[in-house]
């Protein structure tokens, strides 16, 4: 009897995969589902589904069956898929403003944080009345999957967050998310590109283009030289990912 373990996204990736592997049809075989596995959110905190599948044992009385037409087949899938489709409703996830935007805010984050079954500690809070920014920190093992590809799991929570706590305000806020450190290590780097930049439009006179970053980068990078290299300036120029910051001198 052919047996085979298989772990996929999905049960019904796993259960399709297995079946490949033991050229087997649904009706040829019995799953045991040893762990459903968990979607998570944007792509944080998932699990993969792992099943059991074995060869069925034909009895006498069942040799002679023939195999059910392709359309029961179909329908069984996509009962499979319905059953084990990630549902963010059905998670219960709850939001009642108490007007202290930064508990709101660390409430919002806690919720999504567990919801994607993503163990963590919250770190400081603090709010800039100024420009209305709320500066969230967390502690996680699982900070690399947040830092990756120029910090796009960062960026997607916390465009979660902000879009949640300012549903059907007048006066929005703007939530910045921070973990393992990311925006001093990331300003200290862009300082550095900046200081690089600047010394070679000095040397050769040419506009210098950084490499292609997203709009949170070059937001820090036209500030920083308004700031401090007034005798330059900034613009932005490309499409979607590829675009970047050019640096150059301004004319006299």
């Amino acid at each position: 009897m052919k047996e085979i373990k298989v772990e996929a996204k999905t049960v019904t990736e796993a259960v399709e995969k297995a079946m490949r592997e033991l050229d087997l049809n649904r009706q040829q075989i019995e799953v045991e589902i040893i762990d459903e596995g968990k979607k998570g959110l944007f792509g944080l905190g998932g699990k993969n589904a792992v099943v059991l599948v074995r060869e069925k044992k034909w009895s006498s009385s069942n040799e002679q069956e023939t195999v059910e037409p392709a359309r029961r087949e179909k329908r069984e899938r996509q009962e499979e898929v319905k059953s084990y489709k990630f549902d963010l409703k059905s998670q219960e996830m709850k939001f009642t403003p108490t007007g202290d935007d930064i508990k709101d805010a660390e409430n919002l984050l806690s919720q999504i944080l567990s919801l994607s079954g993503i163990s963590f500690k919250p770190g400081q809070s603090r709010m800039d009345q100024q420009s209305k920014t709320i500066f969230l920190s967390f502690q996680t093992e699982d900070s690399g999957l947040f830092l990756y590809d120029d910090a796009r799991g960062l960026f997607a929570l916390q465009y979660l967050v902000n879009s949640i706590i300012n549903k059907g305000r007048q006066e929005k806020v703007t939530v910045r998310l921070d973990t393992g450190d990311f925006w001093a290590r990331t300003e200290d780097k862009i300082r550095r590109d900046i200081e690089k930049a600047i010394s070679t439009v000095k040397r050769s006179g040419r506009p210098y283009r950084l490499r292609p970053m997203p709009s949170q980068f070059r937001k820090i990078i036209h500030d920083m030289v308004k700031e401090k290299y007034p005798e330059f300036q900034t613009v932005s120029e490309g499409e979607d990912k590829w675009r970047k910051v050019v640096i150059k001198q301004v004319k006299k």
